[in-house]
């Protein structure tokens, strides 16, 4: 539970987090510890995606029209747009963003 919650919580490979338990706590070889990180992180991000998968569904119905209207919306408007405008101001709205830990 720790390793997937680290794992998940750094945007990183699950993987990177077990080839040192396989090799120091298990004592497993190199080459059968790489391979043996990667089915884990398989399994535990496969066995997040059926755990999510109700979730997904009603998300879904919310999501899918607004990107379809996002979609049909967004070139129409974005050709009235000066880009010259939005350039200085593009640090100072995603600077609070990158702050937060």
């Amino acid at each position: 539970m720790v390793i997937a919650t680290l794992a998940m919580s750094a945007g990183i490979s699950g993987a990177n987090f077990w080839i040192p338990v396989y090799l120091i706590c298990v004592k497993l070889d190199p080459r059968v510890t790489f391979w043996l990180a990667l089915i884990t992180m398989i399994f535990g991000f496969g066995s997040g995606v059926v755990d999510n998968s109700n979730t997904l569904s009603s998300v879904l119905v919310f999501v899918l029209p607004s990107v379809v209207i996002g979609g049909q919306i967004g070139p129409r408007v974005i050709k009235d747009v000066n880009t010259d405008h939005l350039k200085p101001t593009f640090p100072t709205v995603n600077f609070p963003f990158v702050m937060v830990p």
